[in-house]
């Protein structure tokens, strides 16, 4: 991310839609993307219902028996 003026944040290294998505959620319509990639196929959910959440450093992994 390049931050050389807080009410200009640029990322160059996500996706666009997934860029939008944490602008909107995280930095009030700040963000703009620049990058490659534009179509939503980019992000996916998975359904981990039956998952346990672990600690992992500083962030969460989820870890789902396989089928």
């Amino acid at each position: 991310m390049l931050l050389s003026n807080p009410y200009d944040i640029t990322a160059d290294r996500l996706p666009i839609p997934l860029g939008e998505f944490i602008s909107e959620k995280v930095y009030l319509g700040k963000l703009r993307s620049c990058h490659e990639i534009v179509d939503y196929s980019c992000i996916s959910f998975i359904d981990v219902a039956k998952g346990e959440e672990t600690k992992v450093g500083n962030s969460y992994q989820v870890s789902v028996p396989a089928r």
